[in-house]
């Protein structure tokens, strides 16, 4: 009888030497997602796919366009095979603020703006005299930056000055100013409603509330 000796030195061979695959993590953004399947996006790779199944844990908020995303996974034993997600996170912050915005009751400036995917806003008031340009998240929880143009009033003063020293000057126009300010995300209730989400920002000269829009 031929010896099997040889057989199982092999196969010990190969089991020592077969190494399990070890989970990789990649962060970007969501370029795309549905229950199935996420799409993630960055500046230094392609986009890569992955499979969502039951036995996928998704934490954070949710999976929407343009949110930072960290996945960790096992590559694919088959070259050429999507892998399957083991771990999702994507930032809470991020959805919670996407939505129209906007002041309520008499407000000294109204406001109504809409955070958009991407660090996009849509602005219907208050006009040329602020203007919110683009938001991004901060590294704080539950805080954004909102980033725009203040149009400030021409310098009369300085304006003066200058045509008392007998310099010709052209008609006088209003100044641009850009501003940021850090906006905070919470919930608040009035007189025992039921509580809404509310943005509160700050400036030199008061504090500013907007409430999400239904």
């Amino acid at each position: 009888m031929r010896s099997l000796l040889p057989t199982y030195v092999a196969l010990l061979l190969l089991v020592a030497c077969h190494k399990p695959a070890e989970p990789i993590s990649i962060s970007g953004f969501v370029h795309s997602a549905d229950e199935e399947q996420l799409t993630l996006t960055n500046d230094s790779i392609p986009s890569r796919r992955f499979l969502i199944d039951e036995s996928t844990l998704i934490e954070g908020g949710e999976m929407a366009e343009g949110n930072i995303v960290e996945v960790i996974y096992l590559p694919s034993e088959v070259e050429g095979t999507t892998p399957t997600a083991l771990h999702i996170i994507t930032d809470k912050t991020y959805t919670e603020s996407l939505g129209r915005w906007g002041t309520e009751g008499e407000s000294r400036l109204p406001i109504d703006i809409t955070l958009l995917p991407h660090g996009r806003i849509e602005q219907s008031q208050p006009g040329d005299i602020l203007r919110f340009e683009r938001w991004e998240l901060t590294a704080e929880e539950g805080t954004i930056s909102l980033h725009g143009v203040i149009s400030l009033p021409p310098d009369y003063a300085a304006r003066a000055a200058r045509l008392k020293a007998g310099e010709e000057l052209e008609p006088p126009t209003r100044r641009e100013r850009h501003f940021a300010v850090t906006a905070r995300l919470d919930k608040q209730s009035d007189n025992n409603t039921e509580s809404r989400r509310v943005m509160i920002f700050s400036t030199e000269d008061d504090q500013t509330k907007l409430y999400f829009q239904q």
